[in-house]
Parts: structure tokens; sequence; C-alpha cells
């Protein structure tokens, strides 16, 4: 996806939703508005909750290990580069499914329709 493609949000649109503290070794997003549980779907509750329990009492370097065997982290680390990050394509995350990366394209872009129609 490239920066203009319609499925990500604007720069505007994350600012109003969160702030960035940066007093931190790793920023992180502090939400501005209060979070309202009832727009999470069931299964998107489900889902937040199995990767609690596998990955919520995890540190920094374990998670770190994890999302560096990832396909995503290989195919873009260049190891004679001084440069200490990559963009990676959110695809790569589902290399082993095709068909999720089918499914999660088609489910945030009917979200995103969904949000402008709701808001008008």
């Amino acid at each position: 996806m490239e920066s203009g493609d319609e499925t990500y949000p604007n720069v505007s649109e994350l600012s109003a939703a969160f702030s960035l503290n940066r007093h931190f070794t790793h920023p992180r997003l502090v939400p501005i508005q209060k979070f309202d549980s009832n727009l999470l779907s069931e299964s998107d509750v489900e889902v937040l909750d199995e990767i609690l329990k596998e990955y919520g009492s995890k540190e920094f370097t374990e998670l770190k290990l994890i999302t560096h065997a990832m396909p995503a982290y290989d195919n873009v680390w260049v190891s004679n580069v001084s440069k200490k990050s990559f963009p990676m394509s959110f695809e790569d995350f589902f290399e082993d499914d095709e068909n999720a990366v089918n499914g999660t394209l088609e489910e945030m872009k009917e979200n995103l329709l969904l949000k402008r129609y709701l808001a008008k």
C-alpha cells in the first residue's frame, strides 16, 4: 500500500485520537479520548484477549525475538547499512495465509467506508 491509499487514516485523524509521549525510550501513543469498548465486536474482544494471554506478560526482549523471527522482518532487514528501521509491508505479516491478507484488506476498506458514511 502506498501512503495515499484510502485505507490509511490521515495524520489529522490520528492526531485527534492520540498524542505522542516521547519521555520513554520507545515513544508511546496516548489516547486523547476515552475508549468506548462498545465499538468492539465480540470477535474483536476474543482476539484481543488471546493476544494479551499469549504476549501480555512478555518482556520487550522476548517480543523483539518473536517479531524479528517473522518473515516481515526478514524481508526488509539489511545488515550492512546504518539505518535502524525499515518500512515493512502489511501483507508480509500474513505471508503464510494468503486468504488472511485479502480478507483483512477488504475488511479495512469496508470499515473505512462505514466510518465515512456514519461520520456524516
